[in-house]
């Protein structure tokens, strides 16, 4: 059993407290019990505190659980979660969301399980770690809690941009890359100008397609691309 601290590159310090086979880590006064395959991901996150003793290696002999985590090959077209954000990688494990109401800032702990602490309660959805915060009974979890100054919001779209064409397999590679293409560059361009990617507006997806020099019958095969995109999101949010 050992203790020792490490430094985040932002300077703050992280506790930590090991056994043969959890990890209790201390970020910021939320304390989380994670498995040592969690805190070996973590650890890329991390710098050593010259101050802080050296961690022995883990015994081979020892046997870490499974990650309770959402499995990275299949994610819904229609919603998304902060454990799904998690297996793709778009949302560090214990990352630090944080927010800011009514001259007020709020912080939430993100678990390596995809749950949100927030004085120490845990919450299983971004909206409901964000009604006990403001105290309210109903409100947008998405678009309060920020991660690296953007919304989650944010990287949930990435997320279903990114498995768009997933189930698509009786059309051909390159028509699947192209419409792919074509739903990555539409989010991006969106979420850049503060546009919700799901909203089905016909002037803002004309003001995209003619940044685009293509010709007629290629835009035309573009807009067939984002229709198909927003029968399945819109209006979700």
């Amino acid at each position: 059993m050992t203790d020792g601290r490490v430094k985040c590159l932002d300077g703050s310090l992280v506790y930590v407290h090991q056994d043969a086979e959890t990890v209790e880590v201390v970020v910021r006064g939320y304390k989380v019990t994670m498995t040592l395959e969690a805190a070996s991901q973590l650890s890329q996150l991390l710098v050593p505190d010259r101050q802080a003793p050296k961690q022995p290696a883990p015994s081979k002999t020892s046997e870490s659980r499974p990650l309770k985590r959402a499995a990275p090959t299949r994610v819904s077209r229609s919603r998304g979660s902060i454990a799904e954000l998690l297996a793709e990688g778009l949302l560090p494990p214990l990352s630090i969301l944080m927010a800011y109401h009514q001259g007020k800032d709020y912080e939430a702990l993100v678990t390596d399980e995809g749950r949100l602490i927030v004085d120490d309660k845990e919450f299983d959805t971004p909206s409901a770690a964000a009604m006990y915060a403001l105290g309210r009974q109903s409100w947008n979890g998405w678009t309060f809690w920020h991660f690296d100054g953007i919304p989650i919001s944010n990287l949930r779209w990435r997320l279903r941009a990114k498995h768009f064409t997933n189930d698509q397999s009786d059309i051909s590679d390159s028509y699947r890359n192209e419409k792919q293409s074509v739903i990555n560059r539409w989010m991006e361009w969106a979420l850049k100008r503060g546009f919700n990617p799901g909203n089905r507006d016909e002037d803002t997806v004309e003001r995209f397609l003619n940044e685009w020099e293509y010709s007629p019958s290629t835009l035309n095969s573009y807009r067939r691309h984002l229709n198909e995109w927003f029968d399945i999101y819109d209006p979700i949010t």
